[in-house]
């Protein structure tokens, strides 16, 4: 189970930075179009997807290398860190998964009513809604290896 959920991490750490790299050739044409005097109307609104959709993707690869911020002074000075470390762990994991449940009956509202983003080129909101539902779901499962796999060695 550990190997399918890592792996599904590493997929959409993959998927981030195609996002990202393709973010990165829609601005370049769009800056070489501007130039020539036909801009497009749809690349700005695609760029802001296409970062939602990057950080939506990455937020697992952070959650299973501990790469969130965190101020640790409280946890440096108690004797007991270990289970301090495991109910933070399951308090996240409680917030992210409560935030898919939400995002999972708002996606579905989101289907049934059609709405779309307000911008040059609408798209489906229900689409950008289940980019964060895919990241966050993903980063609940790391947050429970967290949880299962944390020891006294790991965290002293």
């Amino acid at each position: 189970m550990e190997r399918l959920i890592h792996g599904a991490t590493r997929l959409l750490l993959w998927l981030s930075g195609l996002s990202l790299f393709g973010l990165a050739c829609i601005t370049v044409m769009e800056v070489i179009l501007r130039y020539v005097g036909s801009p497009t109307s749809w690349a700005n609104d695609f760029v802001g997807y296409g970062l939602a959709f990057s950080l939506f993707f990455a937020f697992p690869e952070v959650t299973r290398v501990k790469g969130h911020v965190a101020i640790t002074f409280l946890m440096d000075n108690l004797p007991n860190r270990l289970s301090l470390v495991r109910v933070m762990n399951f308090v996240a994991f409680l917030v992210v998964a409560v935030t898919v449940y939400v995002a999972v009956q708002v996606f579905f509202v989101q289907l049934s009513t059609g709405v779309q983003t307000v911008s040059a080129t609408p798209i489906p909101k229900s689409w950008l809604n289940a980019g964060l539902i895919i990241g966050l779901s993903v980063a609940a499962l790391e947050f429970l290896l967290q949880i299962v796999h944390s020891d006294s060695s790991q965290h002293g």
